[in-house]
């Protein structure tokens, strides 16, 4: 039975990550229909699923900051930058990938910042975002 419950393990991981990719693809497209509370739901959600989803977490923290909400829109950013350090890649081919992927969310804190009429730190996320990307 122990066999088993590996092979469950898995299906049941590979399930949730299917679903938390759904809910974030969703999200963002209904960031485009306003439905910025559903969109901030189904990030959420998918942060359930999958806790280190920097994708997610960029996004959530955008339209955190579209939604008005400043103080909640800088920790998503923040820990996707963290938690893009820490994932492992598969190899050096993917190294570019991740820089881009660096750049799209510092030029989010950027936006954040610039939002809560903090201009010096937003140029200088806009400025490292350019210089990544």
């Amino acid at each position: 039975m122990a066999c088993h419950e590996g092979i469950q393990e898995r299906a049941l991981a590979s399930q949730r990550a299917v679903l938390a990719n759904l809910l974030h693809t969703y999200g963002g497209s209904c960031i485009w229909e306003g439905r910025l509370g559903e969109v901030i739901r189904d990030y959420s959600r998918t942060l359930e699923l999958e806790p280190s989803d920097f994708m997610a977490l960029s996004g959530r923290g955008q339209v955190f900051a579209e939604a008005g909400e400043l103080r909640r829109a800088i920790e998503d950013p923040d820990l996707a930058l963290l938690t893009l350090k820490t994932v492992s890649r598969p190899d050096s081919s993917w190294d570019k990938w991740y820089e881009q992927i660096e750049a799209f969310v510092h030029n989010g804190r950027g936006f954040v910042l610039a939002g809560r009429g903090e201009s010096g730190p937003a140029i200088n996320e806009f400025e490292t975002s350019t210089k990544l990307s």
